[in-house]
Formats: C-alpha cells, structure tokens, sequence
C-alpha cells in the first residue's frame, strides 16, 4: 500500500520503528514521533501506535545479558560439571552440560 505522497506504508512502519528502537537504545523512554514526517496515513495511525507500544513493551520486558553474566554462567556450568564427575568412574560418569546456545 502506498501512502497519500506516493511513499510505501511498510517502509514508513518500518522507519517510524527504527527511530523508536534508535531511541530505546540510547535511554530515550518517551518516544514522541512527528507523525507528518513519516507520511503515515491517519487510518493507519492506530496501527502505527499499537507497533510502538508493542516495541516499548518488548524493551522494557527484555533484559541485555551482558557478556560477563554468560562467561560467569558458563563458568558455573563447568564447576557444576567437573563436580558431578568427582569420585565416579568414567562408566558412572554423567553426560557434560553444556550451555543452550
């Protein structure tokens, strides 16, 4: 669908949620959209809407894993392992965890 300057809607959609994602990254929390820059028709305002609620919802429900929290994660899964093997016989031995990637 094309919107009323000719633009595509997707591609409008698609630009209007990168700003907001843009936006999240850097800590900005009220994302406030000028809507007449995107060329979004005012039927598909509503729809526009819901897509960035539903990107703020996903930003504040998601958590980052930081690159030390999966060493330190792995790291326990070692530990945890070697001491599941102590004492056994290779026979009596458990299968090695290894971390879901």
């Amino acid at each position: 669908m094309t919107t009323a300057n000719g633009h595509d809607l997707e591609s409008a959609l698609e630009q209007l949620l990168a700003e907001q994602a843009d936006a999240l990254i850097v800590g900005l929390e009220d994302f406030d959209p000028q809507w007449d820059q995107y060329d979004i028709p005012a039927a598909h305002t509503a729809e526009a809407k819901s897509l960035l609620q539903l990107g703020s919802w996903l930003h504040q429900t998601l958590e980052p894993v930081s690159p030390s929290m999966l060493l330190a994660a792995r790291r326990g899964l070692n530990v945890l392992s070697a001491l599941q093997g102590r004492g056994q016989t290779k026979q009596e031995a458990p299968l090695p965890l290894k971390p879901a990637t």
